[in-house]
């Protein structure tokens, strides 16, 4: 476990706020008393009722933090300023009184105050809750790394500039979540496998936001691919110009980017003659939930004499297609092992 302390000695000085204001006392009130200022707060539309069902019907006190109030007109009422979304689903769910931290201030500044919370709030990316879900173990993140993995690439927990990204580092963590969450693993597998092991699988460029969001929607929208060697299609064909260049040059009003792609994609698969098939895939190992480590190679498949072909040869497709028909093995499995050596080298 890696604890890190409140740590500000590389920040710099800071100078002090001027009149911080008198400090909020925290009570538990009555969702009944509060009120809801409409002059600043928004309405509430759909979105925002489907959030607030999804709150209420996993409620749970761990996950609650006390909402922001005023006092208001007598001892029977409490002006909502933050925390709209905490309170309705606290009064879906039954809840009758929840935690407040009580401000006294002026109306006027109460708008002030609304503006300030939801100006200052650190937003919360993708990459920290897929790294929180992993450490906790929660179904999604795990089958999503392994997804990724057993597609010969690595689902990132953190972000990086264009220019510091790796080939088969895969950073549309949103992406690949709303896929395994539709049970679309196999697909994701089959798509992030066919870009690693292709020709041109060494290029970052290839696994891209605009690259793989067209070409997975269109993998998962035909089942029927997941039988063929898509890594044949890729080496043959210029992803990244087709999801970018060529994608921007029809696209006419109404129709996206990411919808023109796979317009092209779809046609060029069209057209593809395939050469052969997928070659069967050794089934995902059951993830170490403890470590969220990644399960290791089986043991006694890879020898020093195999590392060492695999450290020597190009990397291209048909050099490790070559050895893993001659050991027995998946391309896919050997491919990963490929990037294994290489890193270790």
């Amino acid at each position: 476990m890696s604890l890190r302390r409140v740590d500000i000695s590389d920040c710099g000085a800071c100078e002090p706020p001027p009149a911080p204001g008198e400090r909020p006392r925290l009570e538990w009130v009555e969702v009944s008393k509060l009120r809801i200022d409409e002059r600043y707060q928004r309405d509430l539309r759909l979105k925002n009722w489907r959030s607030i069902r999804r709150i209420a019907t996993t409620f749970d006190w761990a996950m609650f933090t006390p909402v922001t109030v005023a006092p208001g007109a007598g001892d029977d009422q409490w002006i909502l300023i933050d925390g709209q979304h905490r309170a309705h689903a606290a009064a879906l769910a039954g809840i009758e009184t929840i935690p407040a931290a009580i401000i006294d201030i002026s109306t006027e500044r109460q708008a002030a105050v609304f503006s300030g919370i939801n100006t200052q709030r650190t937003a919360v990316s993708a990459f920290h809750l897929y790294r929180a879900a992993l450490t906790s173990g929660e179904p999604w993140a795990i089958r999503a790394a392994r997804a990724v993995q057993n597609g010969g690439c690595t689902l990132m927990t953190y972000n990086k500039s264009s220019l510091e990204r790796k080939p088969r580092e895969i950073f549309t963590v949103a992406l690949i979540r709303d896929h395994v969450r539709a049970q679309r693993d196999a697909a994701v597998t089959a798509g992030l496998r066919a870009l690693s092991g292709s020709s041109t699988g060494d290029d970052a460029a290839l696994y891209q936001q605009a690259v793989l969001k067209p070409w997975l929607a269109v993998v998962v929208n035909n089942p029927s691919l997941l039988k063929r060697n898509l890594a044949v299609f890729v080496s043959e064909t210029d992803l990244i110009a087709t999801c970018t260049s060529e994608a921007v040059g029809i696209v006419e009003p109404g129709v996206s980017k990411y919808q023109a792609a796979m317009v092209i994609i779809r046609e060029k698969l069209a057209r593809f003659e395939w050469k052969d098939q997928m070659p069967a895939h050794r089934p995902a190992l059951v993830p170490n939930l403890a470590t969220q480590a990644l399960p290791p190679e089986p043991h006694g498949q890879w020898t020093d004499d195999r590392d060492a072909l695999l450290r020597n040869c190009g990397g291209t497709y048909r050099e490790l297609a070559a050895l893993a028909d001659g050991w027995g093995l998946p391309t896919a499995s050997v491919t990963a092992r490929w990037h294994r050596v290489r890193a270790a080298a």
